[in-house]
């Protein structure tokens, strides 16, 4: 019985996820498609990005849902932006998902269960149904936590595994003549085969210095971005 549950409930989990990424991965194919229309279409007009009525329609839903398990104070939510920029997403739609897959997860796994012992035809005591209840809802509140926690691990490990390769690069390239800041930039462009979250890195760190952000300042966002210990060394 047990094993048949955990079966059911895999299952249930599997089909959520799945959903959820081809969900993701079709909005974005959409986004995709649709700025290239624009793109050709108006290709000698300033470019404006323009959602289908599909997609505004998805972020509608997915915006109803993020507000039940959403933080209502705002500095409760900055810490949690901090993250997913220290996980590689710098746009809204990552949280946005977040916060909705909380809500979809922390309903849809209990009612999962609440359905099967419906249907099932062994006996459940209210205390184990309820026990169990409990449990799949506070595991479906805080799986997307351990998915993101996750991602900044492996987004770390990959930095930190590759800086000491990329420091090398800039010694080689101000030895060779060039200016800091055109050797950041020049090893921002030579990792992106190696390691694409670096390379993503050190583009935005280029970006700022030409923007005219002092060079301190710049690395120090740098630091926070990765939150990397080495970098902050530096």
């Amino acid at each position: 019985m047990y094993l048949l549950l955990a079966f059911f409930l895999l299952l249930v989990f599997a089909v959520a996820f799945g959903v959820s990424y081809a969900f993701v991965e079709f909005l974005l194919r959409i986004r995709i498609e649709k700025r290239f229309d624009v793109i050709q279409a108006q290709s000698n007009q300033d470019f404006r990005d323009i959602p289908s009525n599909f997609e505004r329609s998805a972020r509608d839903i997915l915006k109803f849902l993020k507000t039940i398990s959403m933080p209502k104070d705002a500095s409760d939510i900055s810490p949690i932006r901090q993250q997913f920029i220290t996980a590689g997403y710098r746009n809204d739609l990552p949280v946005l998902l977040y916060f909705s897959a909380k809500t979809l997860l922390t309903f849809l796994l209990p009612l999962s269960f609440l359905v099967f012992v419906f249907l099932s035809s062994d006996t459940f005591g209210l205390a184990k149904v309820s026990f169990y209840t409990v449990l799949l809802a506070a595991a479906g509140y805080y799986a997307p936590d351990f998915w993101l926690k996750r991602e900044i691990r492996l987004r770390k490990q990959e930095i930190f595994e590759n800086f000491p390769d990329a420091l090398d690069l800039m010694r080689v390239c101000v030895g060779a003549g060039l200016g800091l800041d055109a050797a950041i930039a020049r090893v921002g462009k030579e990792l992106e085969i190696k390691s694409a979250a670096l390379a993503e890195e050190f583009r935005s760190l280029n970006l700022e210095l030409r923007a005219g952000v002092s060079r301190q300042v710049a690395l120090r966002n740098l630091a926070s971005r990765t939150g990397v210990d080495d970098v902050n060394s530096l």
